[in-house]
């Protein structure tokens, strides 16, 4: 492969990302001038980016006074996954990833591998990306 044609690649990605990123602020912006409270606008913004990245599924936990509640839940359902509400026994995790304030990718985390295994065996996924 030449070097014109990485480069036109690597142009193109960037390009889609930068595309992906304006659409994001256009349907931000949306979402801001509604005028939600806070937890309709973090489930608003949340759902957006996942329907604009093309992701299937996903969750949103609000930390509350008494501990962590589940709010919206995409393309899982109590039946089929679990624990949803529990993060699947693995709460530490979640607690990790906000007490951090840092992005967690499991199975690549700090939080080391014997303690995800379940996460993703759960999730039916090869990587979960816990964003606080």
């Amino acid at each position: 492969m030449t070097q014109d044609r990485i480069d036109d690649r690597t142009v193109s990605h960037g390009l889609e990302l930068a595309g992906i990123r304006i659409q994001l602020l256009n349907d931000f912006e949306h979402i801001l001038t509604n005028h939600l409270g806070k937890t309709d606008l973090v489930e608003s913004l949340f759902l957006q980016t996942m329907h604009t990245l093309g992701i299937s599924k996903g969750m949103v936990y609000h930390e509350e006074s008494d501990g962590m509640r589940l709010g919206t839940a995409v393309g899982c359902s109590s039946g089929v996954d679990g624990d949803l509400p529990g993060f699947f026994g693995h709460a530490p995790v979640l607690r990790m990833a906000i007490a951090g304030q840092r992005i967690l990718t499991i199975p690549d985390s700090p939080a080391g591998k014997g303690r995800t295994d379940g996460i993703l065996a759960a999730m039916t996924a090869s990587r979960i990306l816990i964003i606080p």
